[in-house]
């Protein structure tokens, strides 16, 4: 945006958001205060932002992660950490290929490296892919 002045040029969504949320510094704010007196497409969305924060506060809390989802998180960030910390001085890339292959992380979820299939099956030259 470059004025306010000129209704033509409108403020972003994500500044109207951070001016209903008090997070604009106090010039920029006033700025986007006197473009909503003379805006009302900008004003609605406004309006469509504060209707949106008030049914958000309306839900519930959610409940707790269920304990098998967090437990992968767990392995998928202490594979990473391992990634992060070179203990043998081996270079990125192979401490991160085998962190990848040998971490405890459920195979649930297609693999990358083979394409699809689990590394204990083999590949045939029948895949869609070849």
């Amino acid at each position: 945006m470059t004025s306010t002045t000129d209704t033509a040029q409108h403020p972003e969504v994500s500044e109207i958001s951070d001016l209903t949320e008090g997070l604009l510094p106090a010039s920029r704010a006033d700025e986007i205060r006197d473009h909503l007196a003379e805006c009302e497409p900008c004003v609605e969305v406004r309006d469509s932002l504060e209707e949106i924060r008030r049914l958000l506060g309306t839900l519930p809390e959610p409940g707790p992660m269920p304990e098998d989802i967090a437990a992968r998180i767990d392995a998928a960030l202490a594979a990473e950490a391992r990634t992060d910390a070179p203990a043998d001085g081996a270079t990125d890339a192979s401490r991160a290929g085998a962190v990848s292959r040998d971490a405890d992380v459920s195979r649930e979820t297609e693999s990358t490296e083979t394409g699809g299939a689990s590394p204990s099956t083999p590949r045939t030259g029948s895949s869609p892919d070849r």
